[in-house]
């Protein structure tokens, strides 16, 4: 904890925001460390970045994360009770296993695969992903995170 004292956090409204909050954050004369994920979107964006601040991703960060998303941190059981209400609100979908979860392609592809081979329409789907995600960080605990997200913080705290 102590690596982080005085240290603010922003967050931006996915990688396309990056550059308006960047731009504030230079405007008020405060460093930055842009930190994101590490899907094709991510890398894109960061590719074409040239505004204020260093931008990393998680491998980056730490080279041996797989992780993609922010949600490839939590462990994949904290996933279950909140699939399990959605197995009762769409009964096409089927149980999608703690071992599905871990996927190489990440949490999010996953369960968007799963969805739609459930029949959620892409519309939907996209409400529905954005609901799984708010269900699963409003109630989360330090004990809910993969030990590597501990590792990363420790490797972003190198880089202050």
């Amino acid at each position: 904890k102590g690596a982080f004292d005085g240290i603010g956090t922003c967050h931006a409204v996915g990688v396309k925001d990056i550059p308006r909050v960047s731009t504030i954050l230079e405007l008020a004369d405060r460093d930055c460390l842009i930190l994101s994920d590490d899907d094709s979107v991510a890398k894109q964006h960061q590719k074409e970045y040239n505004g204020h601040g260093k931008w990393f991703r998680y491998s980056e960060i730490l080279e041996s994360s797989k992780a993609l998303t922010g949600e490839d941190f939590i462990k994949p059981e904290i996933f279950k009770p909140v699939l399990k209400k959605l197995i009762q609100k769409y009964p096409t979908l089927v149980e999608l296993s703690e071992d599905q979860l871990h996927d190489s392609g990440g949490k999010i592809h996953t369960i968007d695969e799963w969805l739609k081979k459930g029949g959620i329409e892409q519309q939907e789907k996209k409400a529905v992903l954005n609901e799984i995600k708010e269900e699963v960080f409003k109630n989360l605990k330090a004990s809910h995170i993969e030990e590597e997200y501990f590792e990363f913080l420790k490797k972003v705290s190198g880089q202050l």
